[in-house]
């Protein structure tokens, strides 16, 4: 599964968002301006701009819309890359 850490009018939160259910990948979606506690997980994994991007089977989490890292890091959830198969 994703938590992806996003704000109203980001573009690059609304292509992760577009991207992932397209794909019928588990996400959950933060508005940090709206969600204090959800801010404060992303500042103490050093981020102050959005998009964040965190893989929670991994761990490995990311700033902005890289798809590269995005396809990959969705092979590592066995439920999604079987989906994709």
């Amino acid at each position: 599964m994703f938590e992806v850490f996003t704000k109203p009018g980001c573009g690059q939160c609304f292509g992760i968002h577009m991207y992932l259910e397209r794909h019928e990948v588990p996400s959950v979606f933060y508005d940090v301006s709206e969600d204090p506690v959800a801010r404060a997980r992303m500042v103490k994994m050093g981020y102050s701009q959005v998009p964040v991007v965190l893989n929670t089977k991994t761990g490995e989490h990311w700033y902005g819309f890289d798809i590269t890292r995005l396809k990959r890091s969705i092979q590592d959830v066995p439920a999604v890359a079987a989906s994709q198969a």
